[in-house]
């Protein structure tokens, strides 16, 4: 990838989930570690947010298998100074994939990522109850391509 408005977005690399700090919200998601993360990356296709040089998000798709994946996110506070750009950034992002199906979960209570998901053009396929971690319900969004 390359530069999308004022972010660079770089291949995922483990010391990017060294280099940030998560929101609060994304510290209960089971993605928060550096090891799931890496994981994850390794099953997938990843990528970092950079501005300022410093890392305000990562995330990418994990191949569930052929045609559909599923797709995770941490951000870091910064997030929130470049909303525009992250936005750009991710349907960008979005559309580098090769899946006929990407899902992914966002916590119910979490308002503004149901309304970013949702402008990224993922629509709202179920409420899964007790879900998380700590039993929270999350919503199943789909964007089918």
């Amino acid at each position: 990838m390359d530069k999308t408005g004022k972010i660079d977005v770089v291949p995922f690399r483990p010391c990017h989930a060294l280099s940030v700090e998560a929101r609060m919200v994304d510290r209960g998601m089971v993605v928060y570690s550096m090891d799931t993360a890496c994981e994850y990356a390794k099953n997938g296709v990843a990528y970092t947010g950079l501005a300022e040089d410093k890392v305000i998000a990562y995330g990418g798709v994990i191949n569930m298998w052929e045609g559909v994946g599923h797709a995770w996110m941490v951000t870091s506070d910064l997030i929130k100074k470049y909303p525009k750009d992250i936005t750009r950034a991710g349907i960008e992002v979005l559309k580098s994939f090769n899946f006929h199906r990407i899902q992914t979960a966002v916590y119910e209570g979490f308002h503004e990522a149901v309304k970013w998901i949702e402008i990224l053009g993922f629509k709202r396929e179920c409420l899964m109850e007790h879900y998380g971690p700590d039993k929270a319900n999350y919503y199943l969004y789909v964007r089918m391509v």
